[in-house]
């Protein structure tokens, strides 16, 4: 059978308590499901459920809407992934069920007449099965109110399958609790997860350490270092070399990456003088001591910058090393160079400004960069 693999999201509300995965009719096609299949769900652990819909919203979505007993039953939460299939299941001969331990109030003790069973059986009939998992029960009440019991699937015949009650299941029910244990961290981690919802349009989260289980209350906020912010997929990295700055990107800023030899210096002043013109303030590596190490004050720059310029005459190594560094930021390049023979082969399809280095040939590289980061800045590169 064919397998796919899905993010979770929580279930709507109608559909909790019934065993049910809602998928969108793109994944229905992808998996070669159809509503009512049963499908195998493979989390941290094994679990089963009933395929149904999804509402308008969902139907580009490639996500499982599954409730907190399927979750539990898959050891998953919101945001995590399983992965589902199709799967043809026996009838189950016998289901032993009980009360599970952590999820009931304690000396619970079940008192079914002859009323709540049928509804039991009504409510399992023909729901696919698998040993350890939580079977919710809902008893109604009323016409408004209804009341969910959960219980534990002890044993089920045939044994380590997933199996679908039928008419002719024998159902016991013990009248005592049976201890699970690996509900109270999937319980911690869902709780985290649902206080995490509700926190996030407040920039705020709670983490666990996991070295010392405290719980701290952290503030959030997403730092967006790229030029383009129409990207479809981020990347969280952590590198070894460089140590992130603290501080945010500065808006409006050039960072130059150039020679430090003194036949640069009347090109770097060109540069400042276009990139004053147009209101951006432009700066060098060298213009700062804020570390031992001066690759981390580069790193520093080019990552709180908007704009880098990169100059490769001379096929300068540390140039062609920082903007790379700038390209896996996501930063706007704009190389220029003396001689087009110093570009590298592989940036070669980037556009470059080719100047001089000298009076006439300085004059218009400046209004070239004044041009190109009008440009730039027109587009919101620098906001």
């Amino acid at each position: 059978m064919k397998e796919v693999q899905l993010k979770v999201e929580k279930a709507y509300i109608s559909d909790v308590g019934r065993g049910l995965i809602g998928l969108s009719p793109k994944i229905l096609v992808n998996a070669d499901l159809a509503l009512g299949d049963i499908v195998e769900i493979m989390g941290k652990k094994k679990t089963t459920a009933v395929v149904a819909g999804t509402k308008f919203k969902d139907i580009n979505k490639e996500t499982a809407r599954i409730d907190h007993f399927i979750q539990q039953n898959a050891g998953v939460t919101d945001g995590e992934s399983i992965t589902i299939k199709k799967v043809e299941v026996p009838e189950a001969k016998k289901l032993i069920l009980a009360l599970p331990e952590g999820m009931i109030k304690e000396d619970t003790k079940l008192y079914l007449g002859e009323r709540e069973i049928e509804i039991l059986k009504k409510h399992i009939f023909k729901k696919p099965i698998y040993t350890g998992d939580i079977v919710p029960i809902i008893i109604e009440e009323s016409q408004d109110t209804s009341k969910i019991t959960p219980l534990i699937t002890v044993e089920t015949d045939p044994a380590n399958t997933i199996v679908q009650v039928s008419e002719k299941t024998a159902i016991i029910i013990l009248n005592e609790v049976v201890q699970l244990e690996e509900y109270k961290e999937w319980a911690f981690k869902y709780a985290i997860n649902e206080v995490n919802h509700i926190l996030e349009p407040h920039d705020l989260a709670i983490k666990r350490n996991e070295n010392t289980g405290e719980i701290i209350l952290c503030e959030v906020k997403e730092t967006f270092i790229s030029a383009s912010k129409s990207l479809h997929k981020k990347i969280t990295f952590s590198p070894s070399v460089f140590e992130v700055p603290k501080k945010s990107n500065v808006t409006n800023c050039v960072s130059v990456m150039i020679s430090f030899s003194k036949e640069f210096d009347s090109v770097y002043g060109c540069i400042n003088e276009a990139c004053y013109e147009i209101g951006m303030s432009c700066h060098k590596a060298d213009d700062f001591w804020h570390h031992s190490a001066i690759i981390q004050d580069i790193f520093e720059l080019i990552f709180r910058s908007s704009i880098v310029i990169v100059d490769f005459t001379g096929k300068n190594s540390n140039v062609f090393y920082e903007a790379g560094v700038a390209h896996a930021l996501g930063k706007t390049v704009l190389p220029i160079t003396q001689n087009s023979n110093d570009i590298p082969f592989d940036l070669r399809h980037h556009r470059y400004i080719l100047y001089r280095n000298d009076r006439e040939g300085l004059k218009k590289l400046k209004r070239d960069l004044v041009s190109k980061l009008n440009f730039e800045k027109s587009r919101g590169n620098s906001a």
